[in-house]
């Protein structure tokens, strides 16, 4: 039997992290508050004090996890949801500009962080697996 191949969604894996960092919305500079949950080099999941819409740009900066050095950076946000238990948002971000330097600060202090633990299986991309079984995987098809 053929296995069906995972959407791999993420770059980098996240790590857990609960570090109190300062959002500030670019929309009228803002401030939105908030805890960082987890993070990769490439995005984090925040959460905020305000409500937070998909496509927004924050202005983040926090310390960067066990060191002193802060870093700050422009994310937009992927994903959010509102949590109706306690008065905050959860926000999915996208790192979209960071100091090559302050970037390297991150990935250095964060791969001493705990992995994120994987709460779900990633969804089956259906499409490469039909691709494969039908022998069309590879296969340029002709453009009208």
């Amino acid at each position: 039997m053929f296995d069906i191949p995972d959407i791999k969604r993420r770059n980098a894996p996240r790590r857990m992290a609960r570090i109190r960092c300062e959002a500030v919305s670019a929309d009228g500079f803002v401030a939105v508050g908030g805890t960082l949950r987890d993070l990769s080099e490439t995005g984090l999941l925040l959460e905020a004090e305000a409500a937070l819409a998909v496509g927004e740009e924050l202005y983040l900066s926090f310390q960067a996890p066990r060191t002193s050095q802060w870093v700050g950076l422009v994310a937009r946000v992927s994903r959010a949801t509102q949590l109706l238990d306690r008065s905050c948002c959860l926000a999915g971000l996208v790192i979209e500009e960071i100091d090559p330097v302050e970037r390297s600060i991150l990935a250095a202090s964060i791969e001493r962080l705990p992995a994120h633990p994987q709460k779900r299986r990633a969804p089956r991309d259906y499409a490469a697996w039909v691709a494969q079984v039908s022998g069309l995987h590879g296969v340029s098809l002709p453009q009208s």
